[in-house]
């Protein structure tokens, strides 16, 4: 009996509608905590997103480097790698 609940789960999951639904429930659940957030911390969503995006740059340059790193150049540095992606979206 376990087998075809495995077997089953499997092919739920894995389905694209499935996914679809995930994916959507995230971005939402996403969406629903960052205004949270900002509205706690009275502060316009963008700010707080682009500040979001700043640090998890920041702290993964620190740890790539395991050296404190200059923060201009770390948002130099995503802004380009946004403007790259941005152009071309197969490279995500």
């Amino acid at each position: 009996m376990i087998h075809i609940v495995l077997h089953m789960s499997r092919s739920v999951a894995t389905s694209p509608t499935t996914l679809r639904i995930v994916a959507t429930l995230a971005n939402s659940l996403v969406s629903i905590a960052t205004r949270l957030i900002a509205g706690s911390l009275n502060m316009p969503e963008a700010l707080l997103r682009d500040t979001g995006e700043f640090v998890v740059a920041y702290v993964a340059e620190v740890e790539q480097r395991s050296a404190l790193v200059c923060p201009r150049r770390v948002m130099r540095d995503l802004r380009q790698r946004q403007h790259v992606t941005h152009r071309n979206p197969s490279q995500r």
